[in-house]
């Protein structure tokens, strides 16, 4: 352990003989504990002027969130540690270096704003902080925030590396240190297996830091349903209408038919006029109790009280303030979702047809041009003080200078000047050090380098999503019925003739209020037709009320990254695609947000965990390439009884083998692409449907007959034998289980079971 005393220069600092990379690092893993290494290569001591004041600020790469509202703004984040069952987790610094600085003027941090706040950004000190004489943080590395993720028992490790004491002016830089979390106690066993699954497990692998301790699970193992018991995998819930039933029927077909185990149940099935209370115990005890608890739920309907059960699904209010269905994913009590969920928010007939029909057919065969997928659409109002234009330009530049896509930049001013500085904001030259020239590349240094901030309107946003586009993001001011800035309301969506459908990330304020009295701009998008065509949205992310800025920008990284795991490569895993599924891009974004400057400024967090929903099926995948053609090869028959089925199909698809709507067995290739399924046994006359589902391709469909099993054998080639030899048989046979030779003579075979035993001839 060693501390020295440096001169508190401003600008960038550096160490150049650190333990290890910038950040957090996981040494050794285990049941017994975990070892990780902290280092910081380079941080950033900058001046800024609060209330006229000039004061310091600190830049690290780690953060992009500020600290707790009044408190000295220092950096810190949050890593998720698994746990296992029983046991105690207890933190420890085993070894560190510090650097101490003198007569800092550390600045506070300042309030977090919502989004519709138009004033300058309010900094005032926390008196009970700035006037002890004591280090902020009272520790650099702390373990809190005990909770689950899908049955596995996790604690937040966060660290805090900087600490300042206000009266003496005194800041410590905690340069390296070595951290051990022990496990005291426990069954040494990590979660509850029933909650894992193959859809979670992308979310988790990124949230967790020692995700690997967690046990490896065959999830084709699971599939057959006698073995299943209890409860569903995919859950829509409809309301007593027949009519959402059928429709729901479609998307249960389809669902199961790649490999998702999928119910139905009706609002009469949990109840009489059932309200957020009643529904939130019901998903609450499909998740303790089933035997497959639900790893998503599909509202099927408008938002509606609880004495409309016929033709809509009611919704709890969180916190008096904004409509959330978040608070029925939440089950565990932290306000995370254990459970994906997602609403459709059709109220008859037509609409139904229109909502469910667009995914269907898209996922069937997806837009094919090109141009579809090579020109993205980014939509944002320039507010100097905000973080809109760095949110939306990380997103496009992403999709530029990665995906290889030329993003279609529709912008307009809202408030300030473009010019060399992306944001007065605190923490910006963090967010430009990640994402600018030194960091990722995804933008310039200076925004004035780009131009194109202004002009933007609701023509040239028809004009790109008319011309095709798989996926637009807007990001800056909202309403009820559609954005600030640029302008694009309901009015403007009936000029749309795309029928080629494009995915919308609305991130702004109330443009999801899905409880509003009127149609909302989200559902006007996702209802839209044009010539009695599904046009408009393939499905939308949205706020149900007004939202905080920054940390909204912080959860739209996190979801980013977990539909396209290399866009943060820094964090969390980079498998291969997973494809993009933008509800669970919604939860993962959620988790990535908490991580974010833990344990800070929670609050903010809370509101935009409940605040941001998925509209749209749970399941759906959207294409971002042009759709390519699954290769597969198999038999087209199969023998009745036969208990396995080998194909060959393109690596990282998903084998789904169904008969009359049941799921027989499924499998996934990888770098081996010929696999095995086991099947239960079946009957002559049965057929089997083949789907092979994978990222940016064409969903495959199949046909295999079961035939009868018929049996022959032959001994082999006639022989002439001389007296005295005894020839051996050239059997061969198909199709059996057991054989016995036989003869219309009077000799006697050596053993009569075997294909090839030797005859012997008698005297006579």
């Amino acid at each position: 352990m060693s501390i020295s005393c440096v001169s508190a220069d401003a600008g960038n600092h550096r160490f150049s003989d650190s333990w290890g990379k910038q950040g957090l690092t996981l040494n050794r893993q285990g049941t017994d504990g975990i070892s990780l290494n902290f280092s910081i290569q380079e941080f950033g001591l900058t001046s800024r002027e609060i209330n006229g004041q000039v004061m310091t600020g600190i830049e690290f790469s780690e953060s992009f969130l500020q600290n707790e509202e009044g408190a000295p703004d220092l950096p810190g984040f949050g890593r998720y540690i698994a746990i296992p069952k029983g046991a105690t987790a207890v933190v420890e610094i085993t070894n560190m270096r510090s650097e101490r600085y003198t007569n800092i003027e550390m600045a506070p941090a300042p309030r977090i704003p919502l989004d519709t706040d138009q004033g300058p950004l309010h900094f005032e000190k926390n008196s009970e902080i700035y006037t002890r004489d004591a280090f902020y943080p009272a520790k650099p590395v702390t373990l809190g925030d005990f909770s689950q993720i899908r049955g596995v028992d996790v604690a937040m490790l966060g660290v805090t590396p900087f600490q300042y004491n206000p009266v003496t002016k005194e800041l410590i830089v905690y340069r390296d240190m070595e951290i051990s979390v022990r496990f005291e106690g426990g069954s040494r066993q990590f979660g509850e297996d029933k909650y894992r699954n193959r859809w979670w497990d992308p979310i988790m692998e990124d949230a967790i830091m020692n995700f690997g301790s967690l046990p490896v699970i065959d999830y084709d193992k699971r599939v057959s349903a006698a073995t299943r018991g209890t409860g569903y995998e995919y859950l829509i819930i409809v309301p007593n209408d027949d009519i959402f039933y059928q429709w729901a029927d479609s998307i249960k077909k389809f669902r199961t038919e790649e490999g998702i185990y999928t119910g139905i149940v009706k609002l009469s099935e949990i109840g009489a006029n059932v309200n957020a209370a009643m529904l939130e115990t019901y998903v609450n005890n499909a998740y303790n109790t089933w035997d497959t608890p639900p790893v998503a739920i599909l509202l099927l309907g408008d938002y509606g009280q609880a004495t409309a059960n016929n033709n809509s699904i009611i919704s709890p209010i969180y916190d008096n303030y904004c409509v959330s269905d978040n608070i029925l994913a939440d089950v565990s009590g932290n306000h995370m979702p254990d459970i994906i969920f997602a609403r459709i928010t059709a109220q008859n007939a037509d609409q139904l047809a229109s909502m469910i029909g667009r995914f269907l057919k898209y996922e069937r065969r997806p837009p094919t041009n090109p141009s579809f997928y090579a020109n993205p659409i980014t939509a944002l109002g320039w507010q100097t003080e905000r973080w809109f234009q760095i949110c939306s330009e990380t997103v496009g530049g992403f999709w530029k200078n990665v995906l290889g896509k030329t993003p279609v930049r529709i912008n307009e001013i809202y408030q300030g000047t473009p010019g060399n500085s992306w944001s007065s904001a605190q923490n910006t030259s963090t967010v430009v050090g990640v994402f600018g020239p030194n960091g990722l590349g995804y933008i310039p240094a200076s925004p004035a380098s780009m131009g194109g901030w202004s002009g933007g309107n609701a023509t040239m946003i028809n004009n790109a999503l008319n011309s095709g586009s798989f996926m637009l993001m807007h990001r800056d001011h909202g309403m009820e019925t559609g954005w600030g800035e640029p302008s694009y309301t309901n009015s403007n969506i009936s000029s749309l003739t795309n029928t080629d459908l494009c995915f919308i990330l609305s991130i702004n304020c109330l443009t999801g209020k899905y409880n509003w009295g009127s149609e909302s701009f989200t559902e006007k998008f996702h209802r839209y037709t044009y010539m009695g065509q599904p046009a408009g949205a393939l499905g939308l992310i949205a706020a149900s009320e007004v939202s905080y800025s920054f940390v909204n920008d912080t959860y739209v990284w996190g979801m980013m990254d977990n539909m396209w795991p290399n866009f943060m490569p820094q964090y969390g895993s980079t498998p291969e695609s997973r494809g993009v599924l933008p509800a669970f891009g919604n939860a993962a974004g959620k988790y990535f947000l908490r991580q974010s400057s833990w344990p800070y400024n929670t609050g903010n967090k809370e509101v935009t965990y409940n605040l941001f929903h998925h509209h749209g099926d749970a399941f759906l995948r959207v294409c971002t390439e042009v759709p390519q053609t699954i290769a597969a090869t198999y038999e087209p028959t199969i023998f009745e009884n036969e208990t396995n089925f080998t194909i060959t199909a393109s690596p990282n698809s998903l084998v789904c083998l169904t008969s009359n709507g049941v799921i027989l067995g499924t499998g996934v290739t990888g770098f081996v692409t010929t696999i095995s399924i086991t099947i239960p046994p079946m009957s002559a006359g049965d057929r089997i449907k083949v789907t092979i589902t994978r990222p940016n391709c064409n969903r495959y469909e199949g046909w295999v007959d079961v035939i009868p099993m018929v049996t022959s054998a032959i001994a082999g080639e006639d022989m002439a034998v001389c007296e005295g030899t005894e020839p051996r048989l050239n059997g061969a046979a198909v199709n059996y289980t057991s054989l016995l030779w036989a003869t219309n003579g009077t000799g006697t075979f050596s053993d009569a079971t075997i294909l090839d035993p030797i005859y012997s001839p008698s005297a006579e």
